[in-house]
């Protein structure tokens, strides 16, 4: 029932490479996550990163309140968007579901539990880059302390797998 508060300098969350999480979105994967971020948020703060700068996904805010993520790519990373706007302090639950291999089709979403639409912002090139060889997951912040989210993290669930729209 807690939550993780970070206050978008020199914290945040981050574990060693968990082998139950590797790859989650090859053959579709689902993230779901609480976050309620505040007023001094940024764009591209990240919500959630498994990402070496080399291979893997994140998912971000953007500059327009909506929620952002991508998958690295051998040529360009794939980027999508969801079209739902949030607001500052104020609890939403994020679900999306992807298929790292089949990066020709628009991940699905879903904020507080209502599907959502899903824009495609860059459709990327070559092919998706494994998130296997990434060290570690990261959230609310990035690797290098970069984009760290002022807000609070709460509960996040991994599933290798599509979850019912129901």
């Amino acid at each position: 029932g807690g939550f993780f508060v970070t206050d978008g300098v020199g914290n945040g969350i981050t574990w060693a490479n968990a082998a139950g999480i590797q790859d989650l979105f090859d053959n579709t994967g689902t993230l779901l996550m609480w976050v309620q971020y505040t007023s001094g948020i940024s764009a591209g703060d990240r919500y959630i990163e498994k990402d070496d700068a080399s291979g893997g996904w994140g998912i971000y805010y953007n500059a327009t309140s909506q929620i952002r993520w991508y998958g690295r790519a051998t040529g360009t990373n794939y980027t999508y968007q969801s079209t739902v706007s949030t607001s500052a302090n104020t609890w939403f639950l994020i679900a999306i579901e992807w298929d790292s291999q089949s990066l020709g089709t628009t991940p699905k979403s879903w904020f507080n539990g209502s599907p959502a639409t899903t824009a495609i912002i860059s459709s990327g090139s070559g092919t998706y880059v494994s998130d296997g060889g990434s060290g570690m997951t990261l959230m609310g912040r990035t690797l290098n302390d970069a984009s760290e989210i002022p807000g609070k993290l709460g509960a996040c669930a991994f599933y290798s797998g599509a979850l019912s729209d129901a």
